[in-house]
């Protein structure tokens, strides 16, 4: 299972989120609630917010995903 990690940008006008999923089995799906669960924590819960970017890094000799990397923003 890949490792998810969070972070949170920006003042109180215009929050994102970033959520993270890499290494084997690395998911968008984990990647996306990684920053959900960013944005719950930080009073958001119940908000809508907007898939700003999606980065997703291949491994080097193959097809497979390294990491997903995703930023949500309050909408």
């Amino acid at each position: 299972m890949g490792e998810d990690v969070l972070y949170e940008d920006g003042g109180p006008a215009e929050r994102s989120f970033r959520g993270e999923s890499r290494g084997p089995g690395a998911s968008l799906d984990g990647a996306i609630q990684q920053a959900a669960r960013a944005a719950a924590g930080a009073g958001g819960a119940g908000r809508p917010f907007v898939l700003g970017s999606i980065v997703v890094e291949p491994q080097e000799h193959n097809q497979w995903v390294r990491a997903f990397s995703v930023i949500i923003t309050e909408a």
